[in-house]
């Protein structure tokens, strides 16, 4: 127990003068190592980074400490591994990490090159056309409903008739409801978002699960209290399972598509263009 004790007593002490740098203290030659399995051995500077100026002496000493502890034990699983492993088998472990290596850098320039070039921008014609031209792939599988609503308090003298705005929407009832923003602690009136009735249970807790099947019902206003609040809900549509998703609905998911789409035209194009050089520059030959 003792000499447990005393090896981390050394270890702290020892981490500490290796911090020294981040606090003043004699500076140690970015050369020295800091531990060693084997025949591999870690550096000052491998672990400079780690230790932040903001930093007390004993929280870097137990970040040192962990790194290095960690770094150890995985070196002398690798050492292990050496050993229990088959060369075979390390053969293809090691064409793996190389074979890894290569999508990584690769992945990293093309996707850098491409970020360049892709054209982000996607007109609401194409968003249209691809919605149309694949509409048997945008059958829904929830019901979705697209509504409006208030949160006032219960109070509120006009919950009458604003709950009659709220429901018939005309170009009148609008403008009233807007100069009257300031009585409602929470709306929208932005009808054209759709959304699964299990958001919405999510969205105004006050809502129970008997309430759930009134949130597909077309053209009704759901009126609920809560406490000192009352929440107005009115389902402009709704739309059950099987039936096609509405295009605002699926706008982001048909976005993404033409994105990627795009990135896969231009990973082709890059992909064509270096072979074609490697070709002219003799960089690249195909032998028969």
């Amino acid at each position: 127990m003792k000499r447990h004790n005393s090896y981390h007593l050394v270890t702290i002490l020892f981490l500490l003068v290796i911090i020294g740098c981040k606090t003043g203290v004699e500076e140690v030659d970015p050369g020295d190592p800091v531990a060693r399995v084997n025949d591999t051995y870690l550096y000052k500077s491998d672990i400079a980074n780690l230790v932040r100026d903001n930093m007390s002496p004993q929280d870097s000493a137990v970040v040192v400490s962990a790194y290095i502890d960690r770094w150890a034990k995985q070196r002398l699983l690798l050492e292990r591994s050496k050993f229990n492993l088959t060369m075979d088998t390390q053969k293809d472990f090691e064409r793996m990490v190389d074979d890894y290596r290569v999508d990584l850098l690769t992945k990293a320039y093309k996707d850098r090159v491409i970020a360049k070039k892709l054209d982000t921008v996607i007109s609401a014609k194409e968003i249209k056309d691809f919605y149309e031209q694949n509409i048997q792939n945008f059958k829904l599988n929830e019901d979705v409903v697209a509504f409006r609503y208030i949160i006032l308090e219960a109070a509120n003298p006009d919950l009458y008739t604003i709950k009659r705005q709220l429901s018939r929407y005309t170009d009148d009832d609008r403008e009233l409801l807007n100069e009257n923003l300031s009585a409602f602690s929470g709306y929208s009136f932005n009808d054209s978002l759709w959304m699964p009735p299990k958001r919405i249970m999510n969205k105004f807790t006050a809502l129970n699960d008997r309430q759930e099947s009134r949130l597909t019902r077309k053209q009704s206003t759901l009126q609920v209290k809560d406490g000192d609040s009352t929440y107005l809900i009115f389902i402009k549509d709704a739309l059950k399972v099987g039936d096609y998703a509405p295009i605002s609905y699926v706008e982001p998911t048909i976005r993404q598509i033409i994105l990627n789409k795009r990135k896969l035209e231009l990973t082709k194009e890059l992909e064509k263009e270096i072979t074609k050089d490697a070709l002219n520059n003799k960089q690249f030959e195909l032998y028969e």
